[in-house]
């Protein structure tokens, strides 16, 4: 039977306060919250999502405005050291890596440990950081923009190089496959990185740069390019569902990590109150 628009308008607005309260749930605990099927929550959580109220997750949803808060600006930061742990446990010794200019790619570096490295990158937040001598860095030439070199002679010198595997970042990825940057000769640079890599090619992106095709909109802003070849993308466990689900669809094989274990109360409860810890 159909519910009402307004039974319907009340259970997505308790979700959402739920959700705002919580910090986050899952859709088994919303079902059993609400009497309903996880179908249900799962359409509720999506309408949501799509304006903007909140962020779904795999198996549940997180609020909208938690970058804010300390303890989500501490999940951050734990998410990117576990997305830099994964890609470089992708990385053998004797590689030679390029790196473009995401701050979230340089994560990779501090988790190569022993193994030896050449970095090839146009980076510039290289600059000042210590690196243990197994990992030798060369940064490219080129005009500034923002805050990395780009222009055609970094094209040019990268044109002659190559790499065993290549970690770019991006200001976007869109569910049909495309990566979006917001500075256009950083393209260009990108695709060179990608064609000169003989190895595997890792984009590392953390949940808040995941957006559905229909935001691929505005080119001023965003230029973006598609890959002709499979990829891995690093993620964080807050990654929208059914975003995972198209990149994967668009032969991106998604890798996501988890953050360190907090515990949390649920909100499952058929009393509507809220029950013991749990892991």
């Amino acid at each position: 039977m159909k519910q009402s628009r307004e039974i319907v308008e009340k259970r997505r607005s308790q979700i959402l306060n739920l959700v705002n309260q919580h910090h986050n749930v899952r859709v088994d605990e919303l079902a059993a919250y609400f009497h309903t099927s996880t179908m249900t929550i799962r359409r509720d959580l999506k309408y949501l999502s799509e304006r903007r109220r909140l962020n779904r997750t795999f198996g549940g949803a997180v609020a909208a405005d938690l970058s804010t808060t300390q303890s989500v600006k501490e999940t951050f930061r734990d998410s990117f050291c576990q997305m830099g742990r994964m890609g470089a446990a992708m990385i053998e010794d004797g590689d030679t890596i390029f790196i473009n200019g995401s701050s979230t790619t340089l994560a990779v570096l501090d988790y190569v440990g022993e193994k030896h490295v050449r970095v090839i990158t146009n980076n510039v937040n290289v600059i000042g950081r210590r690196y243990p001598p197994n990992v030798v860095i060369s940064l490219t030439s080129g005009e500034i923009q923002d805050h990395i070199p780009a222009g055609i002679d970094v094209i040019r010198y990268l044109s002659n190089l190559e790499a065993d595997k290549t970690f770019m970042g991006c200001a976007r990825i869109y569910s049909n496959g495309k990566f979006a940057y917001n500075i256009p000769t950083e393209i260009a640079i990108n695709k060179v990185m990608v064609d000169c890599t003989k190895g595997d090619l890792i984009m590392m992106a953390d949940h808040t740069k995941l957006f559905p095709h229909s935001y691929d909109l505005d080119e001023q802003q965003y230029g973006s390019f598609s890959l002709k070849r499979q990829c891995t993308l690093i993620t964080d466990e807050m990654a929208d569902y059914e975003i995972i689900l198209k990149l994967r669809e668009c032969d991106i094989q998604v890798h996501q990590v988890k953050t360190a274990p907090k515990e949390r109360r649920s909100v499952l409860s058929t009393a509507g109150t809220e029950t013991e810890h749990f892991g």
